[in-house]
């Protein structure tokens, strides 16, 4: 917390610009919004005040885990309920199988600097 606000902020801010360039050319080609939503430091995100149908949930940048940057796409159907069911049932995605969620896996390894 000592740093200058651009160094200790500019990651962040360079993650929200990349994502905010990404979703100008996915609203374009789907003609559907895009909803951009960071997770808490669990990996949890709640989506608010969307409507009940067919979503395709996905992370714009790649997940950084080991040696490997994984991305995903998955498609869930949303459908209405009461707020409070809701958050005592809560959405997950996970990488175990589920036949009722369809997903599109991604892992790439990163690069590597050699000495």
């Amino acid at each position: 917390m000592n740093l200058a606000a651009d160094i200790r902020d500019a990651y962040y801010y360079l993650k929200q610009q990349t994502i905010n360039s990404s979703i100008k050319p996915a609203e374009a080609s789907s003609g559907k919004s895009v909803l951009s939503i960071m997770t808490d430091r669990k990996g949890t995100a709640y989506f608010t005040d969307i409507e009940p149908g067919a979503y395709t949930i996905s992370n714009l940048l790649g997940s950084e885990t080991g040696a490997s940057s994984v991305l995903w796409a998955c498609e869930r159907e949303v459908k209405a309920t009461h707020l409070a069911i809701a958050m005592r049932r809560p959405f997950t995605l996970s990488n175990e199988k589920d036949p009722k969620v369809k997903c599109e896996i991604v892992e790439r390894p990163l690069p590597v600097c050699e000495k």
